[in-house]
């Protein structure tokens, strides 16, 4: 089955976590959400696990407008993993992790000062 996740948020200090396929294998997922403009100190982490074919695609878009945001994306198992992170603030950190048997595309946009950004791929 696929599987799509679509968050907006407004405000500060909110924790968001979303696990998906960790219990079963999905097919295409698709993950978007915004942190819209003054979203400060708000932390986001997304865990993908699928076993599903190959052939699926896992695209996730997070679109973040804030200072002091924490985002974790962690891809894993088959499928091409995409993520696209687009950041407008200041002192984000990054974590990114693509760890599996296909194909992987990480973006990575930022307007500001002193983010902490680590990027893992590994096909």
């Amino acid at each position: 089955d696929d599987v799509h996740i679509t968050e907006t948020t407004i405000g500060n200090s909110n924790n968001t976590t979303y696990n998906v396929g960790t219990a079963a294998s999905v097919s295409d997922v698709d993950i978007d959400v915004v942190f819209n403009s003054g979203a400060d100190s708000n932390t986001l982490i997304i865990n993908e696990n699928s076993s599903a074919s190959t052939n699926t695609d896992k695209d996730t878009n997070v679109t973040v407008t804030g200072d002091s945001n924490t985002i974790t994306i962690t891809h894993q198992g088959a499928a091409h993993h995409n993520t696209t992170l687009t950041h407008v603030g200041a002192s984000g950190t990054f974590v990114i992790t693509q760890d599996g048997n296909n194909a992987s595309d990480v973006v990575l946009s930022t307007n500001g000062a002193g983010h902490s950004v680590t990027i893992t791929s590994d096909d």
